[in-house]
């Protein structure tokens, strides 16, 4: 997995711009006399109320979601369909079926991700300005953007908008990911890291490492702890790493090959062109991968664990 950063305020300001064009002022205040209701006492301290709905930060949301799920009556009450008996309605999937404000606020999504903005779609925006070139998830899949009008990944609903309808528009709530990771991770309520969330220690919940299994083949391995355990077992992600020995066996290869003594060989060779030690281990491993590098880079993540277990980078 990958940590986000926030996104700056002019990319808020532009994304609040976007929803003001789709939802009109009738429904915000409609969707705030009823979200009052569910959400925290003290959710709002803002004067623009929808608008700090919003963009409510990660931490914010999920506290309210925290909220939610322990009177989760309250916001089924007003978010879901009775019949005259007092039942909730489902329809034929079994899903609770939503009241027609809530519907349109599910519906009001589509229109958000489609509208234009800087000349592309707010999709391609936000996963544009993400700072992200790979899923946040897996750290494997490109989610690059092609053309301005196709985004080349979808928005997570972090918090199903099915479930949870009254984040259906809230921009920390939307995780740019993979087909495959947003498609295993779907409706599932389990409880799953956010990469928008500030409280993981990101680097030390999950680590990536590796066990042979005979003279060629590796077994790659994910230690993770928490809600990040989550991820990497119903996304699959361990799984999907398997087919990736090979960058292992190449990196084991020149970590036997370009042992310390030999880098150190080589520095002396090269110490007439003015090289060090850290251009001499580039020269031969790469530069060294940074946090920025994981966001951009496919399978980042592991091979930087796997260099520092190495003893390759430090």
């Amino acid at each position: 997995m990958v940590r986000m950063e926030p996104y700056k305020q002019e990319i808020e300001d532009k994304y609040w711009e976007c929803i003001e064009n789709v939802i009109d002022s009738p429904m915000q205040r409609k969707i705030l006399q009823s979200c009052q209701n569910y959400l925290p006492p003290d959710f709002f301290t803002q004067n623009n109320k929808f608008k700090e709905l919003v963009l409510a930060p990660y931490a914010k949301l999920k506290k309210a979601h925290q909220y939610i799920e322990e009177n989760r009556l309250c916001m089924e009450r007003e978010c879901f369909q009775r019949d005259d008996k007092g039942e909730f309605v489902r329809n034929a999937r079994g899903e609770l079926v939503r009241t027609q404000l809530y519907e349109d606020l599910y519906k009001a999504y589509e229109k958000v991700s489609q509208k234009m903005v800087d000349k592309v779609k707010m999709n391609v925006f936000l996963v544009r300005k993400s700072g992200l070139t790979v899923c946040p998830y897996c750290n494997r899949d490109y989610i690059n953007c092609r053309s301005e009008k196709l985004a080349g990944a979808q928005l997570d609903h972090f918090f199903p908008r099915s479930q949870y309808p009254i984040f259906a528009v809230c921009l920390y709530n939307l995780v740019p990911s993979c087909g495959n990771c947003n498609r295993l991770k779907s409706d599932n309520l389990q409880e799953f890291a956010s990469p928008f969330d500030e409280g993981i220690d990101w680097e030390h919940d999950i680590q990536f490492s590796y066990e042979p299994l005979d003279l060629d083949k590796m077994k790659i391995v994910i230690h993770a702890k928490g809600a990040i355990k989550n991820n990497i077992d119903k996304m699959h992600i361990e799984t999907a790493y398997q087919i990736h020995d090979m960058e292992i066996n190449e990196l084991l290869d020149k970590a036997e090959k370009y042992s310390k003594t030999q880098l150190e060989e080589y520095r002396q060779v090269f110490a007439e062109a003015g090289l060090s030690e850290q251009e001499v281990k580039q020269m031969v491993f790469g530069k060294e991968i940074t946090e920025d590098d994981i966001r951009k880079k496919p399978l980042g993540r592991m091979m930087r664990d796997l260099e520092r277990e190495l003893d390759i980078y430090p």
